[in-house]
């Protein structure tokens, strides 16, 4: 009984460091490499900066397409998890922000525009990133992606139950 606490403990510690390891890595590059330009350009104040931003977060993800899945999904895909469907959305806010900085600031138009920026389309572009970000993460670290994290990380708990189970029946 007591290898068998042993082999399920050092299964535990196995399973969920490399799990937290691989979460820590993956979420770093995503970071400094696309998260920290969005979120950027959410910081921004000036229409100028913001679109400079965006577009840079665009380029860098189209410059790196083998980091991405198609799709934040294994299974049933939709438009709405298409990583080319969210992006496209993204060019569109990119394009509205470009076409904003060429307005007066002083104009009523503008003030219109910056409220419809920050409050409709970048504010809660959080879904959206968050797609993207699914992707990124399904495609250079599926375990610590959505249901298959919650499946290795359940692993270790079966085990435990399992060796209480066997424990309890000796007694």
């Amino acid at each position: 009984m007591k290898r068998k606490v042993v082999i399920c403990a050092i299964t535990t510690i196995v399973i969920w460091g490399i799990m937290s390891a691989s979460y820590v890595l993956t979420n770093y590059v995503w970071e400094r490499d696309y998260g920290s330009k969005w979120e950027l350009a959410d910081r921004a104040s000036t229409i100028k900066a913001k679109a400079d931003l965006v577009t840079d977060f665009l380029s860098a993800i189209e410059q790196s397409p083998q980091r991405f899945s198609d799709h934040n999904a294994i299974f049933l895909q939709t438009d709405q998890n298409s990583l080319k469907n969210n992006l496209s959305a993204l060019r569109t806010l990119s394009l509205r922000l470009e076409e904003i900085s060429t307005m007066d600031p002083r104009s009523p138009e503008y003030q219109w525009a910056i409220q419809q920026i920050t409050g409709q389309e970048q504010g809660e572009a959080e879904g959206l990133i968050g797609t993207i970000k699914g992707c990124y993460f399904l495609r250079t670290c599926a375990i610590v992606w959505g249901w298959i994290a919650v499946i290795f990380g359940v692993i270790p708990v079966v085990l435990w139950i399992v060796v209480f189970v066997m424990y309890m029946r000796q007694l």
